[in-house]
């Protein structure tokens, strides 16, 4: 036992002495100790051996950074003229203290707008003028550049011409012909289709209601009067909750006339005879038609539709499937998209475009335009003066395509334009949509489109003045349920009758 405590390795030597009393010390009093001297080691090192980040201690010298050698002494005092109380300097001191670099901006570069009037206040007259005058040159210069970009500008500061290399890189999808109307009656078919539907039936397709095939309990009322100018007897028929047709009345030829106050979601069947064969058309009211002066659609404070329907001229056929249709429906306020000769059918180009048709449609869109204002108090303005603003920058800049794009994903674009009737004015016109963007013309818009564009100007300053000049569609009483909620089984008008 004793030679085995007392063995020591051959290449290690015999511990010393203070190792041998620390060896009878607990382990965590070893750490402790050791941690303790470096602590000690550490602080005497950097409070006697302190130096100067930008000096080097030299046999009782500083030598600076920038070669300057001065005293130990010399540099206390120069630190102790240093300490200063910050808060007994005014601020106006402070800031004449700072060298700012020099820059060709203004001298109120890096401070505060308040602190730059303090300084120009007490600054001298010369020196405020020398800044003026430079600040007018640099003015100057800016506007040169900008010439020397634009070349052509009228009083206004409206470009009439650029030299901006975007605007020539533009390539417009559309055509460089009018594509017709078919995008525009699309788009009526929709807007109108919010309001009624007037279901007719061809040679080979029946009538069909898509949405109520039976009527729906609203409280919401609509008055329809119906006209029959058709050679035939007409029986009307209304299809009641559960899908059934209860007869209401008839309509003689030519002359004949039926009314009746309904409510909406409820649909009506008129027929010559009994038979799927022998349906003339179905009618649904699904909303009040706001009221406007010239095509008011108010009475008693009840929403009113008037229609009339009239024989098939012959050799007439339908536009959307060249078809000929069992009735024509004549209606005013939101009319059908108009018959096509099976000639101008059959031939393209004939059917292409008709200025007069073209003309209807951007007067039937400044309509809905003053009905949209009617109901929600400014938004029509603003798409009139939105489309003014449009229009005209495309007539003073018919070779620049970029003035022809509009992004519908614009906050603008979308809110005054594309969900108005301002949308239904630029397809009448000839825009289409193409990739996000409603597009007119190829890169220079020809002069008979220009005149397009120029008397649609004067549509939509009409409406503009009716709508700004006190128009009566603002100022009347609307029909129960033309705020847009008067749907059956939808909003407060046309709430369920349970």
């Amino acid at each position: 036992m004793d030679e085995a405590a007392n063995f020591v390795e051959p290449d290690q030597p015999p511990a010393s002495g203070i190792l041998q009393s620390l060896n009878g010390l607990p382990e965590i009093l070893k750490l402790g100790g050791t941690s303790l001297l470096i602590a000690l080691i550490i602080h005497w090192y950097t409070s006697h051996k302190k130096r100067d980040s930008s000096a080097l201690l030299t046999n009782g010298k500083v030598e600076s950074l920038n070669g300057k050698v001065e005293s130990l002494g010399d540099l206390r005092d120069r630190r102790r003229e240093c300490d200063v109380d910050i808060n007994a300097i005014s601020i106006k001191d402070r800031l004449k203290s700072i060298e700012r670099p020099k820059t060709k901006k203004t001298p109120a570069n890096n401070i505060t707008r308040r602190n730059y009037d303090n300084l120009q206040r007490d600054k001298d007259p010369e020196e405020v003028a020398k800044e003026s005058r430079l600040a007018a040159k640099e003015k100057e210069r800016i506007e040169e550049r900008r010439r020397a970009k634009f070349p052509k500008e009228d009083e206004s500061g409206q470009r009439l011409g650029s030299t901006d290399e975007t605007s020539s890189k533009i390539q417009l999808k559309s055509q460089s012909a009018h594509p017709g109307l078919n995008g525009y009656y699309n788009w009526h078919s929709s807007v109108t289709s919010m309001y009624r539907m007037y279901a007719i039936p061809s040679k080979s397709q029946p009538a069909v209601l898509p949405i109520h095939p039976s009527s729906e309990r609203g409280n919401v009322p609509v008055h329809i009067e119906v006209r029959n100018y058709t050679s035939r007897r007409i029986d009307v028929f209304w299809i009641d909750y559960k899908g059934n047709e209860k007869k209401k009345g008839s309509m003689q030829p030519h002359v004949g006339q039926w009314t009746q106050t309904t409510y909406i979601g409820h649909p009506w069947t008129f027929r010559t005879g009994d038979g799927e064969e022998n349906v003339v058309l179905k009618y649904v009211p699904f909303r009040v038609i706001p009221s406007i002066g010239g095509m008011e659609t108010l009475r008693d404070a009840e929403g009113l539709q008037r229609f009339a329907i009239h024989d098939v001229p012959e050799d007439n056929v339908s536009r959307v499937d060249g078809q000929s249709p069992a009735c024509v429906v004549e209606d005013l306020v939101l009319p059908e998209p108009p018959l096509l000769h099976m000639f101008d059918y059959a031939d393209p180009l004939r059917r292409a475009l008709s200025l007069i048709e073209m003309n209807q449609a951007i007067l039937w869109s400044t309509h809905q335009i003053r009905r949209e204002d009617a109901i929600y108090h400014g938004k029509g303005v603003a798409t009139a003066q939105m489309l003014l603003k449009l229009l005209k920058n495309i007539c003073r800049h018919p070779v620049e395509p970029k003035y022809r794009r509009l992004r519908i994903s614009n906050r603008r674009i979308s809110e005054t334009i594309y969900n108005t009737g301002g949308r239904g004015v630029l397809l009448a016109l000839g825009f289409e949509e193409a990739y996000g963007n409603l597009e007119c013309g190829g890169q220079v818009l020809s002069y008979d489109r220009i005149n397009h564009f120029s008397e649609a100007m004067l549509l939509v300053q009409d409406a503009l003045r009716l709508m700004e000049g006190g128009d009566s569609n603002s100022n009347s009483i609307q029909p129960t349920g033309a705020d847009g909620f008067g749907r059956a089984n939808f909003g407060y008008a046309g709430g369920m009758n349970l």
